[in-house]
């Protein structure tokens, strides 16, 4: 070694360090450490730095542990390269043991930063040469172990590290060898007996790969075992040391030995957590280690606690395989028959210890008042997950039916869980009630004095559930939750899920407890809710959801019946219908809003009590023309009414739809009472558009579900919506020409009149007048064309079924009134295209520069995206509000009034092409219907924005195609249609892709409340949640929801038939047998639209739309693009095998861009499916003696005839799908590229990586999100003796 290079180091580290050194004398110290690191003495040299006394008694921190850096690159990376003989290598490994045995301190303990560098160093050493070379490398740690402190600690990290590498991360090294390595930890963590048992069961003969493999472990294992045959295993070291160090911990505690007993005691225990998911029951039982994590829980260490209920959180949630004895044996005995249960109830007192007595009521009360600190709770959330882990996975396992001894003590655990304010502790209790209520052994346990419990929890959670608006703020619940989410949005998106969770379990609760004992308890509730002095908005919200929930999940056979029962809970039922009615006691119109929502529930039973219907009529009657004193009259003195007033009117008519649409047969013989009540209301203008609106769709909703014959429908109809149709044909001229459209709406004007705007002064009361004139004009025709697609919604035809929304109207099914979509549909499509006309460049180049906004993301759009909420008030409905906003002279809100009106016009006028296609084969017969569509959606198509392109395939384009009804109309319709519109999108979104990522939007847009936002800005109310959200992530987001949304077109189009009934095959199954050309087959339906797909691959130009699409989705840096894409692949293969003139397509076009997916590391997690579209591509295709697949693998670089010839030799000695998807894995694992980032990601499955927030918050409606896939199941761990099988 040379000691001016090892001086040199020194000097560099030094500058490095110095913080007087200048920036020139760093980046040359950099270069010149990196020049050491590469070179082959780094290890010399790095041993020599890294030892306690390389530079004297006090060498410097940082030196050590460049030192050891350096031996852990060489060992890393330079391990197999020839830049080291085996003798070298043999150097270096006794350079690292001799730092080991005399290059650490023991006295005073080594820094922790050396002892976790030199532990990895360990770790990359024995991942690549133990214990095939280095067989002596546990008797080495055992020595280790008990010679000091520094070893023990040593050790335990060492053999953490390893099984983290081989279990739970995707370390390469690891995965290499997985096989030796678990089957040598194996072999040195389980005792003796566990071993030779294991050992003594002998392997069936098998030619399976599987079998072979488990010999060969047999084999490894029991030269490793003859090899130590004293050794008992270091989980019972393990476990006798946290009996001892946990006895002296409590002994000590305080003291500095106790606080070294605490150190140890965590170690040991963190190590132990990585083991507790595969070692053998039978071990865990014979260490008696489930008996020492529980006796842990009461330590007077936190820390130590946390870490005994981390192994008992991996313990409990192991998936053991249904018929294994052991887990009674091992874990119910202990825990249910000895009464250890009893443990982790102590252990959940023993935090509120110091306030609360020790009972259960005691706790129960503290956990509202106290408030804990954050370690504290970090804990007890970890205690929780343990705890419901007991139940999902130890008690409720598929196929159990047995209840375990004191069940009762574990439903008393779950209930304190559930009383919890913590979103997340509570939420592990409903995960367990969600799934064990479900349960066939929960179903045979005596529940019944739980079910009440339960459901009283359910309604208290609900009432104290933290949001924005929680009060106190301060409370317990708020506490946790601000310590568990980073922001308010976030708790409100948690406290949403809670409600549906809590809706999910009330819903299990009513399936199980007797119908009259529930709705007993449903009537108290009431009860005392009504007969509060002042009732919360939060217990009146709690209470409609119970109201709701319960009706609707109780059985109505329990009701509608003669027996005394069934005729006692009917006048229950009526009794408390009556109460609600007649309730007057609290005039909180946000209290109200609810009582309305309770009486709706009981819509299914308003048939048993005629007599109460009407009366039931005219309370909602009554609030839909609700005000205060100030606000009578508002529609005529323009005065302003508050939210409050406008949102129970609105709930009055709404809820009134709700009854019409659940009862339309009851309410028709009332039409005549109840129609002049509603032409009274709109004649003496008390009602806002909105609310009229609603009224009348509950007429149409009536009219339209009822079972009168069709022409009386169709003559009521036209009576009712008569008004309605008259000013929705007075908008025609409006978009006549651009012209007439932009006067309608004001642009013109604006345009005009730009200079009146920047002038600073008020505007002359004329051009007020006009620019109120026209935001009346917008508000007219949006409430207009908004009430016919809300009518003509509620007058289609209904339908149901598995897969409603893709059914295509039946030539059999008509509408009741066919010229309705003649009137419509020209307005509507000279709509559309007015709209689509305003973004062109050359007529923003005319107006003011602020309507340059509509070609970027609104405050609303970008929310959305984002999976966030905002409140985007109903700007059609302008009665209640001040006129002087709509002759306000700021120039940024008339634009940004505009350009929301022209959003929500857009959507409406798709909705409406929608419900079209759904209504009758009326609108697939109208003439030249594709050119109408055409010259409406595409003329602007180049100027039509990515986010609009969303909403129109969504919307429009999807439904259009899978609503087609028959072959004239795809021919009439989709054909001339589509060609133009793929190539108009895959154009645009390859564009867009090549560029990626996506430029960035304009600093300072307007939103459409008017606020300015800027980079990462969104104008919210929360605006501090977007300033990480840059604009190129939005926009990225965004070009990723639009791939993804043309793709799931393209999947829902080949969407696979299902049988009814049939079960799901395993994936791929189908797809994979082969198909031989001498065997007839019947004709079967491989396409829920077999039709339409086999019109789209009959046509030229539709063909080549879809394998465009197949590159597009491929070959874009989105997994779930590229999913879609192999998916939709799938499906074809058996279909395109049969017709020769396909072969090049499957056996060329599909497996080239399949090994494309497989080449790209960053497709890593679609290539299993990558696999399993090659092999059937292959198989299926190939059976045909088709030679073109044969022929592209051949054409893959560095694949030869010869390979591919042994490998179809393989392929065909395969019987199972499974195995040819291993077949071809083996013959192109050098196709398969890998992601830097990926290759030491932290697997996300481990029960202590799960993230909190993903599994109890309310998951963000993003339908189109990356799916999740399950890892390959090729390396699973091996000596299948010991490793619990799971389902």
């Amino acid at each position: 070694m040379d000691s001016q290079v090892v001086a040199q180091v020194v000097e560099a580290l030094g500058a490095i360090y110095s913080p007087a050194a200048s920036n020139q004398a760093r980046q040359l110290a950099e270069q010149f450490l990196e020049q050491v690191r590469d070179s082959p003495q780094a290890p010399v040299i790095g041993s020599h730095l890294a030892r306690s006394d390389a530079l004297g008694p006090a060498t410097p921190v940082h030196v050590r542990h460049f030192g050891l850096g350096l031996l852990e690159s060489t060992v890393k990376y330079k391990w197999q390269s020839p830049t080291y003989t085996d003798a070298e290598r043999a150097a270096i490994q006794a350079a690292i043991l001799g730092l080991c045995d005399a290059g650490l301190r023991r006295e005073p303990l080594e820094e922790p930063v050396i002892v976790e560098k030199f532990a990895k160093i360990f770790v990359e050493l024995a991942k690549r040469t133990w214990p095939t070379q280095w067989t002596d490398m546990d008797v080495r740690l055992r020595a280790l172990y008990q010679e000091s402190v520094l070893g023990r600690k040593l050790v335990l990290l060492i053999y953490k590290s390893l099984v983290e590498d081989v279990f739970i991360f995707e370390e390469a090294a690891a995965v290499a060898r997985k096989r030796e390595l678990s089957t040598a930890l194996m072999s040195v963590t389980l005792d003796r007996g566990v071993l030779e048992e294991a050992l003594s069961k002998p392997v069936e003969p098998d030619n399976s790969t599987s079998a072979s493999s488990s010999r060969a472990d047999l084999v490894l294992l029991l030269s490793l075992v003859r090899a130590d045959p004293e050794n008992e295993g270091w989980l019972m070291r393990w476990s006798n040391a946290i009996e001892m160090l946990s006895a002296e911990v409590s002994a000590k505690f305080g003291t500095p030995e106790g606080a070294l007993a605490e150190s140890l005691l965590r170690g040991t225990l963190d190590c132990v957590a990585v083991f507790m998911d595969w070692v053998a029951l039978r071990s865990v039982g014979e260490t008696r280690i489930l008996y020492r994590l529980l006796q842990v829980g009461g330590s007077p260490s936190l820390p130590a606690r946390l870490s005994a209920a981390d192994c008992l959180a991996v313990l409990f949630s192991r998936n053991i395989h249904p018929s294994d004895a052991e887990r009674i044996t091992y874990l119910w005995t202990p825990l249910f028959d000895e009464g250890c249960l009893g443990q982790l109830a102590g252990a959940w007192m023993n935090v509120y210890a110091a306030s609360s007595q020790p009972t259960i009521q005691g706790v129960l009360e503290a956990q509202h008042q106290v408030c804990l600190s954050e370690p504290e709770y970090v804990y007890l959330k970890r205690l929780a997950q343990a705890i419901a882990a007991l139940g999902d996975y130890q008690v409720c396992f598929k196929r159990n039916t047995t209840v375990p001894q004191r069940f009762d003590e574990y439903m008393e655990l779950v209930l304190l869980l559930l009383a919890h304010p913590s979103l997340i502790i509570n939420g592990h209790a409903m995960s367990f009630l969600f799934n064990g209520l479900k349960h066939d052994c929960i179903r045979l346990a005596p529940m019944q004095p739980y079910l009440m419990r339960i459901a009283d929890q359910l309604l208290a959670n609900m009432i104290r559930r933290p949001n924005s608006t929680s009060s106190p703020p301060k409370g317990a619940a708020m506490h946790y939750a601000r310590i568990d989410f980073d922001s308010v949005s976030e708790i409100d998106l948690c406290s949403s899920g809670t409600i549906q969770r809590s809706v999910e379990v009330l819903r299990l609760v009513v399936a199980q407890a007797p119908p009259a004992v529930m709705f007993e308890w449903l009537q108290s509730k009431c009860a005392a809710l009504l007969g509060s002095a002042a009732p919360s908005p939060a217990e009146c919200a709690a209470m409609a959801v119970c109201v709701d929930t319960i009706l609707g999940a109780m059985p109505q056979q329990a009701v509608r019946g003669t027996s005394n029962e069934q005729m006692t809970l009917s006048k229950a039922l009526q009794s408390l219908l009556v109460q609600l009615i007649e309730y007057h006691g609290n005039q909180n119109s946000a209290v109200v809003v609810y009582q309305l929502q309770m009486i709706v529930a009981f819509s299914d039973y308003m048939d048993l009590y005629p007599d109460i219907l009407f009366k039931c009529l005219e309370k909602f009657f009554g609030f839909v023309v609700y005000t205060l004193p100030s606000e009578q009259r508002f529609l005529v003195t323009g005065a302003v009414i508050s939210e409050e007033t406008r949102a129970l009117r609105r709930k009055a008519a709404s809820s009134l739809v709700r009854l019409g649409t659940a009862m339309p047969d009851l309410l028709y013989p009332l039409l005549p009472q109840i129609m002049p009540v509603v032409s009274n209301l709109i004649e003496t203008n008390q009602l806002m558009r909105i609310e009229q609106t609603l009224l009348i769709e509950f007429l149409v909703a009536i009219i339209s579900g009822s079972s009168t014959p069709a022409e009386t429908k169709r003559s009521a109809l036209e009576s009712v919506l008569s008004w309605d149709l008259q000013h929705f044909k007075a908008t025609e001229p409006f978009a006549r020409s651009m012209d007439a459209f932009l006067d309608t709406i004001g642009v013109a004007l604006i345009a005009q009149n730009d200079a009146a705007f920047r002038s600073g002064q008020p505007l002359p009361e004329a051009l007020s007048a006009r620019l109120a004139a026209a935001g009346n004009a917008r508000s007219m025709w949006s409430g207009t064309l908004n009430a016919v697609w809300i009518y003509m919604k509620r007058a289609r035809p209904s339908r149901s079924g598995p897969h409603e929304h893709l059914v295509a109207p039946q030539p059999g099914q008509p509408f009741i009134w066919p010229e309705l979509v003649e009137h419509v549909l020209p307005i509507v499509l000279a709509t559309i295209k007015c709209i689509h006309g305003v973004l062109s460049p050359s007529l923003l180049a005319r107006l003011p520069k602020e309507f340059g906004q509509l070609t970027r993301l609104t405050v609303s759009e970008r929310a959305s995206l984002l999976g966030r909420q905002h409140a985007d008030k109903d700007a059609d409905d302008g009665a209640g509000t001040s006129d002087k906003d709509r002759g306000s002279g700021s120039l940024d809100l008339q634009v940004v009034k505009i350009c929301g009106w022209l959003g929500r016009m857009r959507e409406i006028c798709y909705q409406i092409l929608s419900t079209f296609t759904t209504m009758s084969t009326t609108f697939y017969a109208l003439p030249k219907l594709a050119g109408m569509l055409s010259d409406a959606l595409f003329a602007n198509s180049e100027d039509i924005v990515l986010q609009h392109w969303k909403s129109m395939i969504s919307t429009v384009i999807r439904p259009l195609v899978l609503h087609c009804p028959d072959k004239p109309s795809m021919s009439a319709v989709l054909l001339p249609l589509l060609p133009t519109f793929f190539e108009t999108i895959v154009g645009k979104l390859v564009a867009l892709w090549r560029v990626h990522p996506v430029a960035v939007l304009e600093a300072g847009d307007i939103g459409e409340d008017g606020q300015a936002t800027g980079a990462g800005g969104g104008g919210d109310a929360d605006d501090d949640e977007d300033e990480d959200v840059t604009d190129e992530i939005v926009l990225d987001k965004l070009l990723r929801d639009v791939t993804r949304v043309y793709a799931d077109l393209w999947s829902a189009i080949l969407l696979p038939y299902v049988e009814k009934g049939s079960k799901k095959k395993d994936k791929g199954r189908a797809q994979s047998e082969a198909v031989s050309p001498d065997v007839p087959t019947e004709p079967k339906q491989l396409f829920h639209h077999q039709d339409l797909v086999m019109f789209f691959f009959s046509n030229d130009s539709l063909i080549r739309s879809f394998m465009g699409t197949l590159s597009l989705l491929l070959t874009v840096k989105d997994t779930g693009a590229c999913k879609r894409g192999l998916g939709m692949c799938m499906p074809l293969v058996p279909l395109f095998a049969k017709d020769a003139s396909f072969h090049a397509i499957v056996g060329r076009d599909f497996l080239m861009a399949a090994l494309q997916v497989l080449h790209d590391g960053y497709q890593k997690h679609n290539h299993n499916d990558a696999i399993n579209l090659i092999t059937d591509a292959y198989v299926q295709v190939r059976g045909t003696s088709s030679t073109v697949p044969f022929e592209t693998l051949v054409s893959v670089p560095g694949m030869s005839a010869d390979q591919v010839q042994a490998f179809e030799t393989d392929l065909a000695a395969k019987n199972s799908a499974k195995e040819r998807h291993l077949v071809v894995r083996a013959l192109l694992k050098g196709v398969t590229g890998v992601e830097m980032s990926e290759r030491f990601k932290k697997a996300t499955s481990f029960v202590l990586n799960l993230s909190e927030k993903r599994i109890f918050a309310k998951p963000a409606p993003d339908l189109y999100a990356s799916d999740i896939l399950a890892g390959d199941d090729q390396d699973a761990p091996v000596v299948a003796a010991f490793f619990d099988q799971h389902d």
